[in-house]
């Protein structure tokens, strides 16, 4: 092309592009099913959230992948980014306990399993949730549950389920009912989140095991058998 200027058809056909594409992708959105918006709403306003699916972060993506499949495909769009926010609720708890516990003996267990995100409570005899044979929270099992609620009640779309689980005491002489124990401790640690404003709507299952159900891999006597189980799981 001669003379000045000739270059200027690029700039309006860029302009254009961009503009189709933007239309575009507002009318997808459009098309998509509500819980989707939703999501996408979910993802501009929570500051919080990783920017994608393959952000840095403490749950590798095989997690998610592993999530999937064992679900047999029960995940659309909307899970996936619901799943970011299981990601940063993980580094979240993550760093806070890290400031007040030593890693030899942390009392705190978080990871992604296939129903979602959990956190295993150990009831550790140097650094107890509960009192001895009780269902009493000691002022460390207060401080975890307030930390864990303000995190998980950043956002509604997830349920949560409490699981008690209790390993036996040989100096106890047969005298202590480990099912009662169990559900009297799970329940408190739902009435103790409850209290920190979780919304008892949230809550789906809380539930006592007594010592039926040991950690996979160690003895049924081991003590980190007598643990509290919490599951953060999205609302699919």
């Amino acid at each position: 092309m001669g003379g000045g200027g000739g270059g200027s058809w690029k700039v309006a056909y860029a302009d254009f592009v961009t503009a189709m594409m933007a239309f575009f992708l507002v009318m997808w959105l459009a098309s998509q099913e509500e819980k989707i918006k939703e999501a996408v709403q979910r993802t501009f306003e929570n500051p919080f959230r990783p920017m994608t699916l393959q952000s840095t972060g403490i749950i590798p993506n095989e997690d998610i992948i592993l999530m999937r499949s064992e679900l047999s495909g029960a995940f659309d769009d909307a899970s996936l980014m619901e799943l970011q926010f299981l990601r940063k609720l993980h580094r979240n708890l993550t760093e806070a306990m890290k400031k007040e516990m030593s890693e030899e003996d942390t009392p705190v267990l978080i990871d992604m399993s296939h129903e979602g995100l959990r956190i295993q409570l150990f009831n550790k005899a140097r650094r107890p949730f509960f009192e001895r044979n009780t269902a009493a929270l000691t002022d460390y099992g207060n401080f975890v549950l307030n930390t864990l609620t303000w995190q998980v009640m950043r956002d509604s779309s997830f349920h949560v389920e409490i699981r008690g689980h209790c390993v036996e005491d040989p100096s106890s002489d047969g005298e202590i009912d480990y099912w009662q124990l169990s559900s009297d401790r799970a329940n408190e640690a739902r009435r103790k989140m409850e209290e920190f404003e979780l919304p008892a709507k949230q809550i789906r299952e809380v539930s006592g095991f007594g010592t039926s159900q040991p950690m996979g891999g160690i003895p049924a006597d081991d003590q980190r058998n007598d643990r509290i189980e919490i599951l953060i799981v999205p609302t699919i």
